[in-house]
């Protein structure tokens, strides 16, 4: 063979095997890949539900690396039939369809799933309501109520039986008087989790706090009142009252109407001739209240005249 010709040769080998390695691998057979299929439930009873049921199964696709790489696995679609199912547990065949134009071929990993299918039940709950945080110090909180207070839970069987509690949460700390406020129901079990598969209609209930203006303070002096004369030849030399003053609780108008000292019950010291304590009420005006008591020790210390010494020539 002439070296020119050999050389063509060696050249036009060398061409075919590179053009061979590059196609190659796009038309090689018998490639694998695995891909995660959203799984659906079809002709399922409207009073049925699958309990834990997979939400996807894993499919095998073979075929070339070309097709492979063109696959989506969102154009495959797999499901159960569930026509006809009856409660309990039973095996159900996985079925592929919806498959995408090309060469490849597809197999459910796991053909047959163990389910299990539960009847749907109603009930009636009533909501509570759990409040957290504080009030702004400006109002006063007196409780809520809810409409509607009761609502409609519905799941299978022994979901529903595990509902222990229908709630609320309410946080406080930013009530305003004459505000209503949108809040969703939760489904608790008795170890206060949150129960799957059950819903609650509606979803969510109005809650309307009772709120009102926190009352104001205010601090008074105490006025004693005294009443009659003591006996003659003696005379008041000094009074004493313990408090001396008391905090008084009420409404702003209430406050805003209070002077800076309010009277006791008249005490009476007629024919008085010594020092002697009584027991008497501080006068609360109307929508105030004392913090503590509104009694308050009234002393009256007696002491006989001193005669008056007139002094002249007789």
């Amino acid at each position: 063979m002439k070296l020119d010709s050999l050389i063509t040769f060696l050249a036009s080998l060398a061409i075919a095997i590179v053009l061979w390695l590059v196609v190659q691998p796009t038309y090689e057979e018998n490639k694998e890949r695995e891909v995660q299929v959203k799984l659906e439930l079809r002709n399922l009873a409207a009073d049925m539900a699958v309990i834990q049921q997979p939400e996807s199964v894993t499919v095998t696709a073979s075929g070339t690396t070309s097709d492979l790489d063109r696959l989506d696995s969102d154009e495959i679609t797999a499901f159960i039939d569930f026509g006809g199912a009856v409660e309990g547990t039973a095996e159900y065949t996985v079925l592929i369809t919806d498959l995408p134009a090309s060469n490849l071929e597809f197999k459910v990993n796991r053909p047959r799933l163990s389910l299990v299918t539960e009847k749907i039940s109603t009930g009636t709950r009533s909501v509570v309501v759990e409040e957290s945080g504080v009030p702004p110090e400006v109002f006063v909180y007196d409780g809520s109520t809810v409409f509607p207070g009761d609502v409609q839970v519905h799941g299978p069987d022994s979901y529903l039986a595990m509902v222990d509690k229908v709630r609320v949460l309410f946080d406080i700390s930013q009530i305003q008087p004459n505000k209503s406020y949108v809040l969703e129901v939760e489904l608790l079990d008795a170890a206060g989790r949150p129960v799957p598969l059950v819903e609650a209609e509606p979803a969510s209930v109005t809650v309307s706090p009772a709120v009102m203006a926190a009352p104001q303070q205010a601090r008074v002096l105490v006025r004693q009142v005294l009443d009659g004369q003591p006996a003659i030849g003696y005379e008041v030399v000094r009074l004493a009252v313990e408090p001396t003053q008391l905090l008084l609780t009420g409404s702003s108008r209430a406050i805003g109407g209070l002077g800076t000292a309010i009277d006791t019950e008249p005490v009476s010291i007629e024919g008085l001739k010594t020092t002697k304590q009584f027991k008497v009420k501080a006068l609360i005006p109307d929508g105030l209240e004392a913090e503590d008591s509104a009694e308050v020790t009234v002393t009256v210390h007696i002491a006989r005249s001193i005669p008056s010494t007139r002094s002249g020539g007789q």
